[in-house]
């Protein structure tokens, strides 16, 4: 007689040994750790990498462009992985604000260095 959903009554066999509660647990446990880590990882290149494109390159447009293609990328995976249109909305609004802080900055920063921040002027 099965006693959960981890045990699988066999006719043919009715003295197999069930399958331990602590199997399911682990597969369970790794499954999430490793979702976590991605998720991690995901977070990290969403945040790293515009920051290194924007502090490298010191034109207005390319300065732009990253923000708007990092931005429209983390809402895109925001509404694959997020169930509420609230959720995006706040989670893509979250992060625009941290990538625009960040290009303030280094606008701030050149403009009083006394640097030109255009290259075309």
């Amino acid at each position: 007689m099965p006693t959960g959903p981890w045990e699988a009554f066999n006719k043919a066999n009715p003295y197999q040994p069930a399958s331990t509660l602590v199997n399911t647990r682990t597969t369970s446990a790794k499954k999430a750790f490793w979702t976590r880590v991605g998720a991690a990882a995901i977070g990290a290149a969403f945040l790293i990498a515009p920051m290194w494109i924007l502090a490298l390159q010191r034109n207005l447009y390319i300065h732009i462009g990253v923000a708007t293609g990092c931005i429209s990328a983390f809402g895109l995976l925001a509404s694959l992985y997020l169930e509420s249109v609230d959720n995006v909305f706040a989670a893509t609004l979250a992060y625009a604000a941290v990538i625009m802080v960040f290009v303030g900055i280094v606008i701030e920063e050149i403009g009083s260095k006394g640097g030109k921040y255009f290259d075309f002027i």
